[in-house]
């Protein structure tokens, strides 16, 4: 996986670097951008924390998933510590 990660950015990279100055400057990011948000609510203390993160993948779990939509679902789940 880390590997087809790492080929995915590298590749994004040097598109966006060949695209600069042309017409589509900035098409990668727009296409392929996004905006994470992490949330943390503490159950026994008041504290809450948000951080937002920019990606261009997701590490989505697809073995033992039916579908994309299943395993979009399984990584959006709430999960307590």
């Amino acid at each position: 996986q880390h590997d087809v990660q790492e080929f995915s950015r590298v590749l994004c990279d040097s598109l966006e670097e060949k695209m600069k100055g042309t017409k589509v400057d900035g098409m990668i990011a727009q296409l392929f951008k996004g905006k994470l948000e992490n949330f943390i609510e503490c159950i026994n203390v008041d504290y809450k924390s948000t951080k937002y993160e920019t990606f261009y993948d997701l590490p989505l779990v697809v073995k033992g998933c039916a579908n994309l939509h299943e395993s979009f679902k399984q990584y959006m789940e709430v999960e307590t510590l």
